[in-house]
């Protein structure tokens, strides 16, 4: 009997060992919940916004009022998407002679394959990685002006209204 016991004994405390790794377990997850959701960050956000000086250089020689700046990644599934609505830009921005640069983290062979593969045609493209362009996801559209202030930004998949708004953009 007393071996019985012992095993009780034994088993009781391997029980109690469990149940307490399990609440420590579960403090921990909630420490780490509350201080990714509830806390304040620890940088401030800084994303590009209008009226903003845009961190890319662009000077093709031409004084252009506005130039379009298209912020993609070869792997964003969303820029694949939206291909069909920069290819109609693009011609747009060509007939309207308004450069067109596709800035991507990718070298640039790459992106131009990828580009080329999905018909959209820039006038530029440039390596940059998107961080250093105040860029927090893609795509992401942006129009500046001649000094290099960001006058619209855009960001993501765009529904067809956000496109015509682009566009109306682009014919001012």
């Amino acid at each position: 009997m007393a071996e019985g016991t012992e095993e009780k004994r034994l088993s009781k405390k391997l029980e109690m060992g469990a149940n307490v790794a399990i609440i420590i377990v579960a403090l921990a997850v909630v420490a780490m919940l509350v201080k990714n959701y509830w806390a304040s960050p620890a940088e401030p956000h800084h994303s590009i916004t209008t009226g903003s000086k845009f961190g890319l250089k662009v000077d093709d020689g031409r004084s252009n009022p506005k130039t379009v700046v298209l912020a993609l990644s070869t792997n964003c599934h969303y820029c694949t998407e939206s291909a069909e609505f920069y290819r109609k830009l693009s011609l747009q921005c060509h007939q309207q002679h308004i450069p067109i640069i596709a800035v991507l983290p990718q070298d640039v062979t790459a992106s131009r394959s990828y580009l080329t593969d999905e018909g959209v045609i820039v006038d530029e493209i440039k390596q940059v990685p998107l961080a250093d362009l105040r860029v927090d996801g893609t795509p992401t559209l942006v129009i500046i002006d001649s000094s290099g202030v960001v006058k619209k930004v855009w960001v993501g998949k765009l529904p067809s209204n956000k496109e015509k708004e682009v566009i109306d953009q682009i014919n001012l």
